[in-house]
């Protein structure tokens, strides 16, 4: 897995041919060496921009392993869930997402490409 600052920033872009859908997620990163293979958890903030989101704001949870592939859970504050998976790599595509409504009813599935970027400096 590509090393990840403490804090950081990653867009997932939803299916660039399909609409401009995409999710900001701010978050901490935080190491995990206690299980036999080293872990690192994420934590944080999303938000979901463009037509077609099953929520606007919210909270994520996840973890990602040492070969990249990672799982991210968001819970949205009108009762909408997103399951994200893939690659945490810069560039990495068609990694899949699928959302519910508060109801549990599907709101959503596609793919999506994966940007990080680094959250910019306090006091800068």
């Amino acid at each position: 897995m590509q090393r990840l600052p403490g804090r950081v920033v990653l867009l997932f872009i939803a299916d660039p041919d399909r609409d401009a859908m995409h999710w900001v997620l701010h978050g901490r990163v935080s190491q995990r060496y206690a299980t036999p293979v080293p872990r690192v958890g994420l934590h944080g903030r999303i938000r979901c921009i463009g037509q077609g989101c099953a929520g606007r704001r919210g909270r994520f949870a996840g973890q990602g392993g040492p070969d990249a592939a990672f799982v991210v859970r968001a819970g949205f504050s009108n009762g909408a869930r997103c399951d994200f998976s893939g690659l945490l790599a810069q560039g990495s595509t068609s990694n899949p997402y699928r959302c519910t409504d508060a109801r549990g009813q599907p709101a959503g599935e596609g793919t999506f490409d994966v940007r990080i970027a680094s959250p910019p400096r306090r006091g800068g």
